[in-house]
């Protein structure tokens, strides 16, 4: 059994680190679901900014800073609702050495298979 995904979104997925822009400042902020009474009561990390740095410094405080795409819609994840954020905030800077020294979730994988979609039948 393999996943399969759309010709056309081969080069978003099938890439190695060196083809997308990385980021060297990764801020997160704490944030809970406690806006209304009906309001489920989640709270955790959500991502506040992801930038790539041109001078020295780092993060939004550097105005040549270019803040990369990422997910910073400030949704809880458990129920749709708006968060609250807390103000407190983490500003994480990226390390030289990027190997794992840790195992993630365990998940499955499944081979990736590159489909056309004019193809009918597929």
């Amino acid at each position: 059994m393999s996943l399969k995904l759309p010709m056309k979104f081969r080069e978003l997925v099938d890439i190695e680190l060196s083809d997308v822009e990385q980021p060297d400042t990764v801020w997160l902020a704490n944030a809970a679901c406690a806006l209304t009474e009906d309001a489920c009561g989640w709270s955790g990390w959500i991502l506040d900014g992801v930038f790539k740095t041109k001078g020295s410094g780092g993060g939004a405080e550097n105005s040549a800073a270019t803040n990369l795409p990422s997910p910073d819609d400030q949704i809880c994840p458990r129920c749709g609702k708006a968060l609250f954020r807390t103000g407190v905030d983490l500003k994480f800077s990226t390390a030289d050495d990027q190997s794992r020294t840790f195992e993630l979730s365990a998940y499955e994988t499944e081979p990736i298979e590159f489909i056309d979609a004019t193809v009918k039948g597929k």
